[in-house]
């Protein structure tokens, strides 16, 4: 299936306008948020956005090989083209590989650094509603593909962020 695409005289062109157009609107964000939280703490009126946890998290605990055989397992099995091996491979062949992805899992929650091979992503333009000018870039999404071992790795900081959460009562009611 082809993806609409806005006209334009190469691939490089193209990617680089949508390149330029996500950076910007980035940007864009980042000076917003900026500008709304400088607002907010000069605000003399203005409360704390997070009341302090009394039981912070501040370390991430180590994961079993099982675990992260069962996260693999459960898993679809989407690839990514930075990904070395594709993930129907991989499943394949996790009895030989689990203590080498465990290890990376581990090592990357101890030292709460992802490594950069694992944040790099292959982005996608997609139009948001298929109705919509397919010349505007402002009626795209970027759409990200990330390499599957990074996914893991994200998937066991989530799990154990919302399990902290729960257990100390850290969300309000009608939390998403």
């Amino acid at each position: 299936k082809n993806a609409a695409l806005p006209t334009h005289s190469s691939p490089t062109e193209l990617a680089d306008r949508f390149a330029g157009y996500f950076t910007d609107k980035i940007a864009r964000i980042r000076t917003d948020l900026s500008d709304a939280k400088n607002s907010i703490d000069q605000s003399p009126a203005s409360e704390p956005m997070v009341s302090p946890a009394v039981n912070p998290l501040e370390t991430f605990k180590e994961v079993e090989e099982e675990d992260v055989s069962k996260l693999i397992l459960s898993g679809n099995s989407k690839s990514c083209c930075l990904d070395p091996i594709p993930t129907k491979i991989l499943k394949q062949v996790l009895p030989s590989v689990i203590p080498s992805i465990t290890s990376i899992i581990n090592k990357s929650l101890k030292e709460s650094h992802m490594p950069t091979s694992l944040k790099q992503a292959v982005v996608t333009p997609l139009l948001k509603k298929s109705s919509l000018d397919k010349e505007n870039l402002k009626n795209y999404r970027p759409v990200s593909n990330l390499p599957f071992i990074g996914k893991c790795i994200e998937k066991v900081a989530i799990k154990q962020m919302e399990e902290h959460l729960k257990v100390h009562n850290l969300t309000k009611p009608l939390q998403s």
